[in-house]
């Protein structure tokens, strides 16, 4: 892997990726990030940078972070390190893969780092890294075609303001175990999409977000963790839904996908 890269795509990557945030534990939240590692390979001068951990796995893909792709490759990375390593940088920096570890130099600097063997969750990443790229296209061209995720045919499509999203995400946050439900209903034509949060039936909050177009007639999911580091930046997301199933975050140039919180 010989690549050049735009510093600020490649820290706003990995920041996304990381999903630094409040993650659920029992009663309340903890503190936390998706993984501290990510999976970055380079492609027909594109750069993909990858997470995930049991039950989440997210992927970025950008073309405006590859300046001049050398020879095509892969490696999973420690993204604080890396991140730390970046800081010495200007503005576009040689990536140059060399077994264990990975030189970066601009001009006169020069950096090693060493490198992560395998990423802990590599089951999964590799699982969105074969699936996802289909339901990203579905978005990024506006077809109006519901995908497949595995043996899920998804049933509704909701498109939303990612700025509401997250103000209704930190409303639902003053619950404070970051765990979430995403109800989507059609009576007539009046599309409803609710996120709410609840310890108990006499403990939550719940919040309307406004649905500016949708496909089909409903669905229920619970999720759990942070979604909003990854929205950054993001002006509008599409969610695909079917009850009790993944749930799907996509824009243009990437997709999340969460396993749904079923309760025993």
């Amino acid at each position: 892997m010989k690549i050049e890269i735009v510093k600020t795509e490649l820290e706003e990557m990995l920041e996304r990726v990381e999903m630094k945030g409040k993650y659920f534990d029992g009663d309340t939240a903890k503190s936390g990030v998706l993984s501290p590692y990510a999976y970055t390979y380079n492609k027909d001068d594109k750069l993909f940078v990858l997470n995930g951990d049991n039950t989440t796995a997210c992927l970025i893909v950008s073309e405006d972070a590859c300046v001049n792709s050398v020879d095509d490759g892969e490696c999973v990375l420690d993204i604080d390190k890396t991140v730390k390593y970046l800081s010495p940088f200007d503005t576009n920096v040689v990536f140059n893969s060399l077994g264990g570890y990975l030189e970066m130099s601009e001009d006169d600097t020069l950096a090693k780092l060493p490198l992560v063997v395998e990423h802990p969750a590599k089951g999964m990443v590799d699982l969105l890294n074969a699936r996802g790229f289909n339901t990203i296209e579905i978005v990024a061209t506006g077809a109006d075609t519901m995908p497949t995720f595995g043996k899920t045919q998804y049933e509704s499509r909701v498109k939303v303001n990612v700025a509401e999203l997250e103000l209704a995400v930190k409303h639902c946050d003053k619950v404070n175990n970051a765990r979430y439900e995403l109800k989507f209903q059609v009576s007539g034509n009046d599309p409803r999409l609710s996120l709410s949060s609840e310890r108990s039936h006499t403990d939550g909050i719940s919040t309307e977000i406004t649905v500016p177009d949708y496909t089909g007639s409903g669905a229920t999911v619970e999720f759990t963790g942070n979604i909003l580091k990854f929205l950054k930046g993001v002006d509008y997301v599409t969610i695909f839904l079917k009850d009790d199933s993944p749930v799907l975050f996509v824009t243009e140039s990437s997709i999340m996908v969460k396993a749904p919180y079923l309760r025993r």
